[in-house]
């Protein structure tokens, strides 16, 4: 989890905080966000992650092991009521948190957080504000070498486009009968020596 960089994006956007959310694998976002996408859990579990200070996760007491290696305090719930009422705790001070969801529902890629958890937190009196610009920011960036790979396979690409057509435009000049599988054949043959 990069905490600084998330950080920045949470000030950025003017933001108290992000609070992940899953249940039993129903939020694939935060489980990557967090780093437990290779964590078998089947209770809830949050984290707040603020613009300052470390991490506030809230697990449940059973699967508080799975947590031991987590960055930042580890708080523990027990029972329904106690969820709800150290859930406010951890979201003290806070007025705006982003969460997985899309308002109106415009990015159901995004919209992972059930309804009941959403009137929850905000119940707390916190506003909600969709995690989509952060997902973006600290998921979706391509480093430098990324770029440069796509630029490379995006000329082999148009390179590949531009000599099937080449290959169809011949073989009707010539009144050679071809197949799509013939112009497939040639791409794999162009890739295949490239």
């Amino acid at each position: 989890m990069d905490i600084e960089r998330i950080r920045k994006e949470l000030t950025r956007l003017d933001l108290d905080g992000w609070l992940l959310y899953d249940f039993q694998g129903i939020n694939p976002i935060a489980r990557e966000i967090a780093g437990l996408t290779e964590t078998f859990l089947t209770r809830r579990w949050f984290c707040l992650i603020r613009r300052e200070g470390s991490p506030t996760w809230l697990v449940s007491r059973i699967e508080r092991g799975q947590f031991a290696n987590v960055q930042g305090e580890v708080r523990a719930y027990l029972s329904w009521s106690d969820l709800q009422q150290q859930l406010n705790d951890v979201l003290g001070g806070c007025k705006a948190v982003a969460m997985e969801y899309a308002p109106d529902g415009a990015i159901p890629y995004i919209s992972r957080v059930d309804g009941g958890t959403l009137e929850m937190v905000a119940a707390a009196d916190i506003e909600l504000v969709s995690s989509a610009d952060l997902i973006q920011w600290c998921q979706a960036r391509w480093s430098t070498q990324q770029l440069a790979t796509h630029m490379e396979a995006s000329r082999h690409l148009n390179t590949a486009r531009e000599l099937a057509f080449r290959f169809i435009g011949e073989s009707i000049r010539d009144a050679h009968r071809i197949t799509e599988y013939d112009v497939q054949q040639k791409i794999l043959e162009f890739f295949a020596q490239n």
